[in-house]
């Protein structure tokens, strides 16, 4: 794999503690001659957890900024956040988007926006009925929205449902339109497929996609990306090869 891509930092929380270029030394080392960090996006006022606080923002966009021309004949360094779409906070993702220092937005529904008030969240322990159709809405409006680049994990909001079913095809197929139709790549999540007891890779999910695009008139685009928080990480997904 010579294109590192969705890759965690120290300031998400839930990583290792290594440094900004000793993650970019070790992709380098392991051949890549690209890396995209995409650390989960904070937000004003830190109402999330498992992330970076807002603090640290440009922090984070400057350290990678002068790594990129300190390593800039080596390796192509790309800059961005893993961001789950809210519509409560449209006007700081486009403050994002437009930010002369990031170069990406994947999409990353962990949780989403019901109504106005309450947010579904994937990771909590208690089950929620309705959180993979909410996400699923949410990642066909963060597509049309023009904000994204390409929707990251798409499957894993089916985490805890344990069968397939009419519903999750269904979903899965207006998702899969949707990409088709604004050009957005849904991402094959190496870290998901590497944990198979936690059901966060789903294998009928891709089945179909590969069926829709025997039919459609513009096929969805898939990219492999690490989703990884540690050079330990890096190295053990970077030559894992997928089988669907």
């Amino acid at each position: 794999m010579e294109e590192f891509f969705h890759v965690h930092t120290r300031r998400c929380k839930h990583g290792s503690e290594e440094t900004d270029e000793i993650l970019v030394k070790k992709a380098i080392s392991l051949g890549a001659k690209s890396i995209t960090f995409t650390d989960h996006v904070p937000f004003p006022e830190n109402p999330f957890g498992n992330r970076m606080d807002f603090e640290e923002l440009e922090e984070y966009l400057d350290s990678f900024e002068n790594l990129k021309k300190l390593y800039a004949t080596q390796i192509d360094i790309k800059i961005g956040f893993e961001v789950e779409y809210l519509p409560k906070y449209l006007d700081y993702f486009w403050f994002l988007k437009n930010h002369p220092k990031v170069d990406l937005l994947i999409c990353g529904q962990h949780m989403a926006q019901y109504e106005d008030t309450f947010t579904c969240f994937l990771e909590s322990e208690k089950k929620n009925e309705i959180e993979h159709r909410l996400c699923i809405e949410a990642m066909i409006e963060g597509i049309k929205s023009g904000l994204f680049d390409v929707v990251a994990h798409p499957d894993r909001c089916f985490k805890r449902q344990k069968e397939w079913s009419e519903e999750l095809t269904e979903l899965s197929k207006r998702l899969f339109s949707a990409s088709s139709e604004y050009g957005v790549p849904l991402e094959i999540n190496i870290s998901s497929y590497t944990k198979p007891k936690k059901n966060v890779f789903r294998k009928d999910f891709w089945l179909l996609l590969e069926e829709f695009n025997k039919t459609a008139k513009k096929k969805v685009q898939t990219v492999f990306a690490l989703d990884s928080h540690s050079t330990e990480e890096m190295e053990s997904r970077y030559n894992v090869k997928v089988k669907i």
